[in-house]
């Protein structure tokens, strides 16, 4: 099941996420969505792909993260967000955290895409970190 609202221009918060267990794109880009992202974002724990960019959502990504085991492609551009995943998820190929105040230490995890990740821009951010190249 997928969910696209690119540029519906939907304001106010993202409303808890209560039961999805077959969404697998959720793309809500280009809205004027604001606040923290839900917790229950979990609940869609089959999503491969997912948009939140070019809105207003501040805070830091929340810890039930973890639980998007299946997640490919991750966009959060051009929000207010402080801190970013800190979870290991092996599918990743394509993570854009650009443009967000994110201050946070890059996680050490990173090396552990290696096999899977394909892109990972970060444009405009305070990651603080040191990249090592073998």
């Amino acid at each position: 099941m997928n969910m696209c609202t690119k540029r519906c221009n939907f304001t106010g918060n993202l409303p808890p996420i209560t039961s999805a267990p077959k969404l697998e794109v959720l793309l809500l880009w280009g809205n004027k969505l604001r606040g923290n992202i839900p917790n229950s974002i979990s609940n869609a724990s089959m999503l491969k792909k997912l948009e939140l960019g070019d809105n207003l959502f501040f805070g830091p990504i929340p810890k039930t993260f973890d639980n998007l085991k299946h997640l490919e492609w991750f966009q959060i551009s051009n929000n207010n967000l402080i801190r970013g995943p800190a979870t290991d998820h092996e599918h990743l190929r394509i993570i854009d955290v650009s443009r967000n105040p994110l201050s946070d230490v890059l996680p050490t995890y990173i090396e552990n895409f290696s096999k899977s990740l394909q892109y990972f821009y970060a444009s405009i951010v305070r990651l603080q970190t040191i990249f090592l190249c073998k």
